[in-house]
């Protein structure tokens, strides 16, 4: 009775459910997918049993796999409703090395054995930017067969939209897949699949291709590293997949085609598989279209075994192609590559191991090399063996139809263990003729005379020769400053024992060496009297060093890409161009004998050069005050001296003043006005600009330059005492000239900055009212030395203005102490006073 009871009763199950599985769930995944991490995981959801209903949610904020595939808010959902599945997964973020996308959805409807899906990705980046939205429905048939068919979708990447057709079907039965007429298409290009993936001899799938463009390769290619353009029309067919390689058949035109901006031309390529041989029969041909009809400059045949030891038997013939095709794979180093190709190649053996043979003319062939913007040009002969390329007569042509010979031999292990060995001689040869925009480490015209050799592994290469610079070379080498001068252009000449960070520098050419190869060379270099090279300090405004010299310099390059000079230059010609902006541009010739040295780093050469400036002038100015005969008021020559010695990156820098002609009394006579360098630069700086001196201190000098204005002499004084200051480092140097006055000052800082010390020195040259001649004289000092920063002690004597009203001398005199104490509130004042008088009585006691 009890057993028939129950059996009348019905159990509803109606219950809601949530769970949050915490970080340690990560120990009980490793047991089963050891390369999986989930951060947590929160479950919840809702079962009625009476009308078969289920509601369940899982998140899951962060998952990875094997540290390769990352994925941010992972969100399944699944709902049933009257024998109904509704499966939802979202993902917020997906992301691994090459592809990030975001905002994932995957919609689908279960219905018995139908699955209705849609996948969209409304934003995603793999290698090119990519949407999509891609819908269909999978039917399961038996336990071993799907049915998937594609409803109208799209996928688009880059700036491209690829539509899938209806009726786009892949059947998946056993080990077969059945592709019926699946095609991506776009306006203008499709691609067509069709047929079966089997076991069976006869089952074969053939793709079908209609106007496809090859740009198009760089979005379903990774690190594509080419621009290839054109277009593809054609059928590939593949069958017999139980084989390790199975048969291919192809029939395919490419037209149009362009490599890396380069016009190739149209290229046929049509293979069929030969029963007999076991082996794919190939053949290609390279068609160029004129005005003369079609021209097939190359052209290839022959056959290609997918198994056993030999898998190519291969012949390429040359016919007048045109070496242009080269330029997309020289483009590193050259351009304008021409001329055309004649011969043959032979391709045997393995493809791990491929043997070639062959021998190429290469005729009226012509490449620019971009480094040295100098075009070549060969005509040649080259001999292919299976382990080595040789030319046996080498000759090059530079525009000047002077030449370099020599040979050319290239060893290698199946294109590995490359060893190289290359001599050539020159005679006149242009190997630079580069302008400043072109190469901006050096630049110039540079002929040469010698012979270079090359050789060793390509690893390690070494480079040994003896040039000899030729006639006409003129070579120009770029010192640029650290600092830029916004307002006023100067030179900046460096003293080692200052501490002014602004230097020159010269710009470090590129290192020729990379992670695998190192160059080791050796060259002795010999210049040529005639050749000029050029040191420019500041192009813009035309300062640099003209130097022609004797010698010879060793140029060494270890296998770390030091770069190092080693000997002595004479320098028997050349002069140095002193160029400041609207002020003075002067040319120094550089006295012959000047040496210029190497001992290692190519940017740490050594001068000893003196140079000259030669004027005729008066020495009234100078020395009249010493001695007034008229015999100096004639003209003199005077040269000023640059004598430039020590390290080109930071010169020591000296004025001097000579009189080449003069006799011996009138040479110490101006020795005994310019005592001091400072009178020496102030008289070189006059020369320079004026071309006479100005007066002596403490005499009344001539108005010189009268015609030029005020605001002239002002500009000229801010220039010069720039210039000075950079040559007397700490001290701050001040120059100013006008008709009526001439002043130096001079300013430093001593005791780490507590000492201060300024002073101007000059003469007033117009007819002052003084009846006291000494009263022209300016002599100004102010001395300040700082205990702390509230007390101070100074020291003055200033020259006063001419006015017998207020002033009863020529100078004031003075000595002060000052104390400064700064306070915004009284009250602040007021505690800092009792708090003094609170620490004095503490001491005391």
């Amino acid at each position: 009775m009890k057993d028939t009871l129950d059996k009348s009763i019905e159990f509803y199950q109606d219950f809601n459910f949530s769970m949050h599985i915490k970080p340690p769930i990560q120990n009980f995944i490793d047991i089963f997918i050891a390369d999986m991490t989930v951060s947590q995981v929160y479950l919840e959801g809702a079962f009625k049993s009476s009308t078969n209903e289920l509601d369940f949610d899982i998140l899951i904020p962060y998952a990875a796999y094997n540290n390769v595939v990352k994925a941010d808010s992972i969100h399944i959902n699944l709902e049933t409703f009257n024998n109904v599945a509704y499966l939802n997964l979202d993902l917020d973020r997906v992301i691994n090395k090459d592809i990030s996308a975001s905002n994932i959805e995957l919609l689908s409807t279960i219905n018995r054995n139908k699955i209705d899906f849609q996948i969209k990705i409304p934003d995603a980046d793999i290698y090119y930017p990519m949407n999509a939205d891609i819908q269909g429905c999978a039917t399961i048939n038996e336990v071993n067969e799907i049915n998937l068919s594609f409803y109208p979708s799209f996928i688009s990447i880059a700036d491209s939209t690829w539509y899938i057709s209806e009726p786009s079907q892949i059947n998946f039965i056993n080990d077969h897949i059945d592709i019926s007429y699946f095609e991506l298409a776009t306006n203008t290009q499709s691609i067509k699949i069709n047929g079966i993936y089997g076991k069976r001899p006869d089952e074969s799938i053939s793709v079908i291709l209609k106007n496809l463009q090859l740009a198009q390769i760089k979005n379903f290619v990774t690190d594509f590293q080419y621009d290839i353009d054109g277009n593809i029309d054609g059928e590939v067919e593949l069958s017999n997949f139980t084989q390790k390689f199975p048969n291919f058949y192809a029939d395919l035109k490419f037209t149009n085609l362009i490599f890396n901006g380069q016009k190739i031309g149209n290229m046929e390529f049509t293979s069929v598989w030969d029963t007999i041989r076991s082996g794919i029969k190939a053949d290609l041909q390279l068609k160029e279209i004129g005005s003369l009809g079609v021209r097939i400059p190359l052209e290839a045949h022959g056959y290609i075994y997918p198994t056993g030891k030999q898998n190519m038997d291969l012949k390429i013939n040359f016919n007048n192609l045109n070496l242009a095709i080269l330029q997309p794979l020289m483009s590193s180093f050259a351009s304008n590559v021409s001329g055309i190709a004649n011969g043959y190649l032979n391709i045997e053996g393995s493809f791990s191991a491929p043997q070639l043979y062959g021998e190429l003319d290469l005729i009226r062939t012509r490449l620019k090399v971009d480094y040295t913007n100098v075009a070549y040009s060969l005509t040649t002969n080259i001999k292919i063996n299976p382990n080595e390329i040789i030319i046996e007569s080498l000759t090059i042509n530079d525009p000047n139809a002077n030449t370099a010979n020599g040979y050319f031999i290239m060893r290698h292990n199946n294109f590995s263990d490359i060893t190289l060995d290359t001599r050539l001689t020159f005679n006149k040869f242009l190997a630079v003729n580069a302008s400043r925009d072109q190469n901006e480490y050096f630049y110039g015209k540079g002929l040469i005379s010698g012979a270079l050799r090359v050789q060793g592994p390509i690893n390690s290469i070494k480079i040994e020769g003896n040039i000899t610079t030729e006639p006409g070379t003129t070579i120009f080498i770029p010192i640029k400053s650290s600092s830029v001068v916004q307002q006023s252009d100067f030179i900046h000449f460096i003293n080692p024992k200052d501490t002014i960070t602004d230097t020159l520098k010269v710009e470090t050419p590129r290192q020729i060496k990379s992670d695998k190869t190192t160059i080791a060379m050796n060259l002795r270099v010999s210049p040529s009297p005639e050749t000029e090279i050029n040191i420019e300090f500041d192009p813009r405004i035309g300062d640099k060093i003209m130097v022609k010299a004797n010698g010879e310099i060793q140029v060494t390059m270890d296998t770390d890409g030091n770069l190092n000079l080693l000997g002595d230059i004479t320098i028997v010609d050349g002069y140095y161009n002193l160029t400041m902006q609207n002020t003075i541009n002067e040319k120094f010739n550089i006295d012959p004998g000047s040496v210029i040295k190497w001992r290692g780093n190519v940017m740490n050469g050594e001068m000893n050069i003196t140079a000259r400036n030669n004027v005729r002038t008066s020495l009234y100015n100078l020395v009249g005050h010493l001695d007034s005969s008229e015999v100096y008021k004639q003209k003199y020559l005077v040269s000023v001296l640059l004598h430039i010695t020590g390290n080109f990156l930071s010169p020591e820098i000296k004025f001097a003043i000579e009189l080449p002609e003069a006799d011996e009394d009138t040479k110490n006579l101006v020795k005994n006005v310019l005592r001091t360098e400072q009178d020496v630069i102030q008289q070189a700086f006059s020369l320079l600009l004026f071309s006479s001196f100005m007066p002596a201190v403490g005499t009344r000098g001539m108005d010189i330059g009268s015609g030029i204005g005020t605001t002239s002499f002002e500009m000229l004084s801010n220039q010069f005492s720039n210039w000075l200051s950079q040559i007397t480092g700490n001290v701050d140097v001040g120059f100013l000239y006008s008709p009526s006055e001439t002043q130096i000052s001079l300013s430093t800082q001593l005791l780490e900055g507590k000492l201060q010390i300024s002073s101007s020195v000059g003469v007033n040259t117009y007819d002052a009212p003084y009846s006291n001649n000494s009263s022209n004289f300016v002599g100004d000092f102010d001395l300040s030395y700082k205990f702390n920063d509230n007390l101070k002690l100074r020291l003055f004597n200033k020259t006063n203005p001419y006015d017998q009203l207020i002033y009863y001398g020529p100078y004031t005199q003075g000595i002060g102490i000052s104390y400064s104490y700064s306070f915004d509130r009284i009250k602040k004042l007021w505690n800092k006073s009792n708090d003094d008088d609170k620490k004095s009585k503490i001491r005391v006691k």
